[in-house]
Parts: structure tokens; sequence; C-alpha cells
């Protein structure tokens, strides 16, 4: 520590001692070798406090010949200690796309940061900031986890600390599709296959709707249902899709109606069939031998859609049998 003084004119060949006192002043000890107007010492405790003696030459031990200066104190400053949000040898590890808020920096006594980075790919496009680190959103654009290293300063009262370092690993996320949506017929079934990638593999499935937690499922909605599905893998990355099953209903017949041939053999009878559903239909009639009597006629209904619902076969009637002689 420098100390310095300065006296008045007047002085023809002044002579200089420092003295320092460590109970408030009450007693003073010369301090060997500080014999100058401008002198080092070496530290002392806080509170320590110094005063200048001058007198000419041959007079300073003389305690009426010689002149103190007003004391000072010594204030002693403590180096900022940093508290980071971990240490050096355990990183914090997040998934892309997490918001990453970092615990404030702190310091005893407390400090003004200053801080840099390394590797702006995780997400931070600020490499070198004074104060506390902003929340930013974890990125990863390839498949392999990526580092960045922050390194930390604190100052205070003109101290700075030693730099501090500290690193966040950002993980790749992982991807799952479940495909297009799918159509069925209501009483049909549909599988349903989640391929999940990237992050890093080892994957678990967790699906809504009560199913269980494979990768591939069956499923028989009897209505339009739409199921969820959460990969996540060995870091605890998640991803998650969702697929629309929807459930057609049958057509249906809403009125049959039939004339039957007058007599046997002959071609003059009809069939009128009415049905709802989505159409445009498709029907077909279907004639089975039973006996010379006659036929049974059966009608099938589909609709219009893609998918092809069919209506069950259904009993139209039976024509007149002829006449026995």
């Amino acid at each position: 520590m420098n100390l310095s003084g300065s006296i008045s004119a007047g002085y023809i060949n002044p002579q200089f001692q420092w003295q320092q006192s460590s109970d408030n002043g009450v007693t003073w000890a010369d301090i060997s070798g500080a014999t100058s107007l401008n002198t080092s010492v070496s530290s002392a405790p806080a509170g320590t406090k110094y005063r200048l003696l001058a007198a000419e030459q041959g007079n300073i031990g003389i305690g009426y010949c010689r002149i103190a200066s007003n004391p000072v104190a010594l204030t002693v400053y403590a180096i900022p200690k940093l508290t980071l949000p971990t240490t050096s040898a355990v990183p914090l590890e997040y998934c892309a796309g997490t918001s990453i808020d970092l615990t404030d920096f702190s310091s005893v006594p407390a400090s003004t940061f200053s801080w840099q980075l390394n590797n702006t790919a995780i997400g931070l496009n600020k490499n070198s900031v004074s104060g506390q680190v902003p929340v930013f959103t974890g990125a990863n654009a390839g498949n392999s986890p990526i580092t960045g290293t922050f390194t930390v300063i604190g100052s205070a009262n003109g101290c700075t600390s030693q730099p501090q370092t500290f690193s966040v690993i950002i993980h790749p996320k992982p991807g799952v599709s479940l495909g297009t949506d799918q159509i069925l017929c209501v009483g049909n079934s549909a599988t349903l296959n989640a391929a999940a990638s990237g992050g890093t593999p080892g994957y678990t499935y967790s699906w809504d709707n009560g199913l269980n937690n494979n990768a591939s499922q069956t499923v028989s909605p009897s209505s339009t249902t739409t199921y969820n599905v959460t990969v996540t893998d060995t870091k605890g990355c998640r991803a998650t899709d969702d697929i629309k099953v929807t459930v057609n209903q049958l057509p249906t017949f809403t009125a049959l109606t039939k004339t039957d041939d007058l007599c046997y053999g002959q071609s003059n009878g009809s069939i009128t069939v009415t049905a709802s559903g989505t159409g445009p239909f498709q029907y077909r009639l279907e004639g089975l031998n039973i006996d010379d009597r006659g036929k049974m006629i059966l009608a099938q209904l589909t609709d219009g859609r893609a998918e092809g619902c069919d209506f069950p076969d259904t009993l139209l009637g039976m024509p007149q049998s002829r006449l026995s002689a």
C-alpha cells in the first residue's frame, strides 16, 4: 500500500516518519524504514490508522519539535467471492426449445458482474455483457449436444474477483410423427404408429385416451377421436404429435318398397330403395335361387366416401309364387 503526504513551506531540511495505530489512535508506533514523504507499507488489518510526522533534520525524535498530520484510516475491501448457478465441474443441462433462466449471480460483497460466453449457438445472441445473463431459449440445430461456457468476473470497491466459469449443455430435441389423419368405418380398426427420431435415442411413449405405452397402437373408436402421443428421450427431452381418426357411420336404408310381379315368370315387378348417409350411393342386388317357386331378393348399400362403408345385406322380399292348376 502506498502512503503519500505533503508539507507546507517553511522547512529548510525536513525529516519524516510514518506511524501507525491499531487502537484508533490511542497509541502510535513508528513504521520501520518509512521515513520519506511518500512510502509503501505492507497491508494491515482494516481500521489501522496512519499519520506522518515532520520536523527539521535531527528533531524528528523530539516530541515538541515535530508536528503530526491528521490520521488517515485504512479501509480494506474484500475480493468478491462469487456464487454462480453451478460449479465448473457440474454443467447445467437443458433441452432445445426450453426457456432458460439462469439463477442470478451473487457475491460477497455485492458486486457488479461481467461475463463472456464462448458459444452463442446455444441460443443466446450475446457473448460479452455486464450484469446478469438474460432469459433465453435453448437452441441446438444439430443432432449432438452442444456446450456454452460462461466466464464471470465480479467487481466491488475497485477489487476484482478471479474469473470463474460454468457451462450449459443444450441437448437436441427429438421428433415424433403419427403420419396423416385416418378415416375408417364404424366397427373397423386403425393402427397408429409413433415414429420417433433425433434427440438422444432410448425413447419412451405416452398416449392419451387410456392407451398403453407402446409405440404402436390398434384403436377402434366408435366416434371421431384425436389421439396424442408424447415421446421422451433418455435426456428427458420431449416431442408430441397427434392424429385424428375420423369414424364414418354406416349408410342406412330409410325406405324399402317393392311391387311384386303380377305372375310368375313375368318381369313387371319393381324395387325402390331410399338411403341416408354420405352419397352418392352404390346399390347391388343379388338373386338367390330358393326353388322353382321364385327368388329371394337381397340388397347391399355402399356409401360414396373413399373408404366405402357397407350396410349389411337386407332382405327386400319374395316375388309372388307361380299358381298351380
